[in-house]
């Protein structure tokens, strides 16, 4: 019933809003600091975007009565810390919208949290869109326009701000629906994106999937889909107009969040950067007590990380970190 009357109540209202002419998507492979630069970013209080909250209930956000009980709800219920990385939670907080795509349609590769064996298909199905109906891919479209509209009503910004790692390798669709987007790509040593990765997923997967998978299998997950959506990034990054893209490396980045924000400002031609700057800078301070998880890596997730990562590897020019202490193989039985 609540959304309902938030149908009837708003969708004529949103069908009218015109879509953000410039809107910037952090894109960069999980697990690469899409999360830390997109929440320092929606500390300038011009910016728009999905929260907690908006990508759990998509369809109940602008109806003052449904969100105020789901959301109390929703704060019960909500951990302070998210499972497996210690980011702190909160129903307020940036999101990203693939999990608002997920709750309101089929067509999301956050499938593959429920079914893992099925990571392949759901990727070339929803992030590809290979051999899908034309009419499952205008309904893609028109749900992400209405996720982005109602993000912009509900947090009252003016210039709408995405992190969603899985666009990395929708550029093109991006494009057609948002022609003058900005794009903001960030990575990471390779070395620590796996580990992380598998931890968080090690973690995570028990409380979510309707199928049971192995260590090894996760791992063979890791690493295909890695490998697939960067090449993917470096296939279609041309597509991009001139000016609307601006790549970080995630390291300079924790080192100096603020000197590479103001980078990413004048390079994307965004405004405003001396004024948000004070924000900025209470949010980097605030995270200088966050804690890292600590990381082992085995001599044959070294190997594999060599081997099928060993482009990028090359191409941003990382090394072992000095701090990952590599330990024997020890042996994982794959169900």
């Amino acid at each position: 019933p609540f959304r309902m009357y938030e149908r009837s109540r708003y969708n004529k209202m949103l069908d009218n809003l015109p879509l953000p002419e410039n809107p910037v998507f952090i894109i960069g492979h999980w697990r690469s600091g899409t999360t830390y630069l997109h929440s320092m970013i929606c500390e300038d209080p011009s910016t728009a975007y999905v929260t907690t909250y908006q990508g759990t209930f998509p369809e109940v956000v602008l109806g003052k009565m449904g969100k105020t009980l789901f959301k109390n709800f929703m704060r019960l219920a909500l951990p302070s810390k998210r499972q497996g990385d210690n980011v702190e939670m909160n129903a307020d907080y940036p999101q990203e919208e693939e999990f608002a795509l997920a709750n309101t349609h089929a067509y999301s590769f956050y499938n593959f949290w429920y079914f893992p064996s099925k990571t392949e298909e759901f990727y070339k199905k929803y992030i590809n869109f290979e051999g899908v109906d034309k009419n499952v891919i205008n309904e893609f479209k028109k749900s992400y326009e209405r996720i982005v509209k109602t993000a912009m009503l509900n947090t009252g910004g003016s210039r709408f701000v995405s992190k969603n790692p899985p666009n990395t390798g929708r550029i093109k669709m991006l494009l057609e629906i948002f022609p003058k987007a900005k794009f903001i790509f960030i990575y990471r040593n390779p070395y620590n994106v796996f580990l992380s990765n598998k931890k968080f997923l090690v973690e995570m997967m028990p409380s979510l999937q309707l199928e049971q998978v192995g260590e090894r299998k996760l791992e063979e997950i890791i690493l295909w889909t890695y490998r697939q959506i960067i090449d993917q990034y470096y296939e279609d990054k041309h597509l991009i107009p001139a000016g609307n893209l601006a790549e970080i490396r995630f390291e300079e980045f924790e080192l100096n969040p603020l000197g590479e924000l103001e980078k990413i400002y004048s390079k994307l031609g965004l405004s405003d950067f001396d004024r948000a700057n004070k924000h900025f800078g209470k949010y980097a301070n605030k995270q200088k007590r966050y804690k890292k998880n600590k990381h082992n890596i085995s001599e044959r997730e070294l190997k594999a990380i060599q081997k099928e990562w060993k482009f990028t590897l090359d191409k941003w020019e990382y090394e072992i970190p000095d701090n990952l202490r590599i330990t024997p193989d020890i042996e994982v039985v794959s169900r």
